[in-house]
């Protein structure tokens, strides 16, 4: 059975790339932090990735609520945003509670490899 990953991606059409590049895996998406929050209590998934700039919640607060959830506080967060992050790209960043951040455009060996490391260790 596929490892489970959550997008939560307000840009459709990012979303629908990473749904591609991740193909492997069994994906679910949400367009903002409240309806990602929802469908991670409801699927469980084995990862998130985080969107910083959503509507409705921040990826930052979903983030947060995450980290305060019983079932959810392990599942790894890879946060991918604009280019201010570019400084972390593949890092842990303790501030956003992420276990990985990449900045858009970001290098996909990297992503990829990041992916599969943090579902390896679940």
């Amino acid at each position: 059975m596929p490892k489970k990953i959550l997008i939560v991606e307000d840009d459709k059409h990012f979303s629908g790339y990473l749904t591609e590049l991740l193909s492997e895996y069994e994906i679910q998406t949400a367009v903002d932090g409240i309806y990602g929050l929802k469908i991670g209590k409801i699927q469980k998934p084995d990862l998130i990735i985080i969107d910083l700039g959503l509507p409705r919640m921040s990826g930052e607060e979903m983030m947060e609520r995450l980290r305060e959830d019983e079932v959810l506080k392990e599942v790894p967060i890879v946060l991918v945003s604009g280019g201010f992050l570019k400084k972390y790209e593949g890092e842990v960043v303790q501030d956003y509670a992420a276990n990985a951040v990449f900045s858009k455009p970001f290098d996909v060996g990297l992503f990829k490899d990041k992916i599969s490391s943090l579902l390896a260790s679940r």
